[in-house]
């Protein structure tokens, strides 16, 4: 069946040890098989929380299903995954009236 959309805005996600809290998957009836699901950031929107990991690896799955503007980064106190406004993203000014004279821009 089709979903609609999931958004998780706030609030604090703890699953038992071992497991993680957050995880978006598709799943096969006819192998009951976990699968990955390549679309699921179209579904699923995290713009906060902190949830509970089971492997550091798991940062970059909760990255990837952050809205823009949003990145998953670790709190070393307590262990959880939290999802926080992006700050470090690149910010540009526009000087001389709007216009860019040469070079190029690189993300890094």
């Amino acid at each position: 069946k089709g979903i609609g959309t999931v958004t998780v805005e706030n609030g604090t996600f703890k699953a038992k040890p071992g497991v993680d809290a957050m995880k978006a998957y598709s799943f096969s009836n006819e192998n009951k098989e976990e699968e990955e699901w390549a679309n699921a950031s179209e579904k699923v929107a995290i713009s906060g929380g902190a949830f509970s990991t089971a492997k550091e690896q798991n940062i970059d799955d909760v990255n990837d299903l952050c809205e823009k503007g949003t990145t998953a980064v670790l709190d070393e106190k307590t262990g959880l995954i939290k999802v926080v406004k992006d700050d470090k993203a690149p910010v540009f000014s526009i000087k001389n009236n709007g216009t860019y004279y040469g070079g190029s821009l690189e993300f890094t």
